[in-house]
């Protein structure tokens, strides 16, 4: 459905303040509070050196991809990012988020509505579509990958040698990438609100957002943006923080950064939901 300029600029208004006004209901992002608690698990596991069986199983396990130099403090703080973030992008990433998500944007599109989807009916519709979520999961994981791949590889010899043009090349590579989750983030709504097959999911997210490309990557963009302001303070900042501050600061901030997610994906994908459901879903209310 194509729309004027006026049209999008009040759409995307109308979306933020029905986004804002959900964060005062709870069961809204409860998916995303459940997400946080997972995602606080992993870096429990991976920062609580007392924790029952660390020595046995966990530093074992670390120690077959890192030397033994990492384990001593604070060097191994610098290094838990990296190993947070694969463990919330390739374990929970395929498991846990997609159902959660997905589950999510089943219950927002009933806050849309004005009425109250359970969370459990919408858990049990994205395991039903599950393998067509984890497909559409995979493409923009590969997208993004090959986005930062091209990019890198153009922008490589003028950025070599210099940490500032490092720092901003890795920022615009992460502006670069919300490209390709803005043409998907409508299969997700397309798939558990309206039922549709995968390659018309895809399509259709795809075609809504042509048709409305800013209005899209800003619903992504504003929210995401937080998030990588914390991700540059932890990869840019962090031996500067290790070094004259204090240490468990790192964990912290990675706390705080969890904490945020609750309410960064709620607007990405409460965002992407209303927008679905007001014009382009085959449903529209």
């Amino acid at each position: 459905m194509k729309i004027s300029v006026i049209d999008k600029i009040n759409l995307y208004l109308r979306t933020c303040i029905h986004i804002s006004g959900n964060i005062i209901k709870v069961y809204s992002w409860m998916p995303f509070f459940y997400l946080a608690g997972l995602q606080f698990l992993g870096l429990l596991i991976l920062t609580s050196f007392s924790l029952p069986g660390w020595n046995s199983i966990i530093k074992p396990l670390l120690s077959s991809i890192m030397p033994k130099v990492s384990f001593h403090f604070p060097q191994y703080l610098l290094i838990v990012p990296r190993l947070f973030s694969d463990y919330d992008n390739y374990i929970l990433g395929p498991t846990a988020y997609i159902i959660l998500s997905a589950a999510a944007v089943f219950v927002l599109g009933g806050l849309y509505a004005n009425e109250r989807w359970p969370l459990r009916e919408g858990i049990g519709r994205a395991f039903r579509s599950y393998f067509k979520l984890l497909i559409v999961w995979a493409l923009e994981l590969l997208l993004v990958y090959l986005v930062f791949q091209v990019v890198s590889l153009l922008f490589a010899d003028l950025v070599y040698g210099s940490p500032k043009r490092i720092m901003a090349l890795r920022t615009a590579l992460q502006f670069a990438a919300f490209i390709p989750s803005a043409f998907l983030i409508y299969a997700i709504p397309a798939i558990m609100l309206d039922k549709q097959p995968l390659f018309k999911a895809i399509c259709s997210s795809v075609e809504l957002c042509g048709h409305n490309f800013f209005l899209t990557y800003f619903i992504i963009f504003i929210p995401g943006l937080l998030r990588l302001i914390f991700d540059i303070i932890i990869k840019d900042f962090g031996m500067r923080i290790v070094n004259t501050m204090n240490a468990d600061l790192i964990v912290i901030i990675m706390i705080i950064k969890i904490i945020a997610g609750i309410f960064i994906n709620l607007f990405i994908l409460g965002g992407a939901t209303y927008v679905y459901k007001a014009i382009g879903s085959n449903n529209r209310m």
